[in-house]
């Protein structure tokens, strides 16, 4: 019985690992298939201290990507959701 468990838990451990991996292209490439697939435009971004650009992309219809670009170009996908939603001004933070 110990060992099904095992095995049942190594199958689910891969097949999180295999749904985690990263879309990653250069920047342009996303940037575009954002906007042609899910009408998502970049609405807000930072820079972290590494120098990479956090980008949050936004639909009308409250679709998101979070987007993570590096000094070299390449860019990653860090999530994607349905839903988004503002919760306050900037002056409140």
């Amino acid at each position: 019985m110990k060992f099904v468990c095992l095995i049942a838990l190594i199958f689910c451990l891969t097949i999180s690992t295999a749904a985690a991996q990263t879309a990653c292209a250069e920047r342009s490439v996303i940037v575009q298939k954002l906007a042609a697939e899910f009408k998502e435009n970049p609405t807000a971004m930072g820079m972290d201290s590494g120098g990479r650009i956090i980008e949050l992309f936004l639909s009308r219809t409250g679709s998101f990507t979070i987007l993570v670009s590096y000094p070299n170009n390449q860019s990653c996908i860090l999530a994607t959701g349905q839903g988004w939603q503002s919760v306050g001004s900037r002056t409140n933070l």
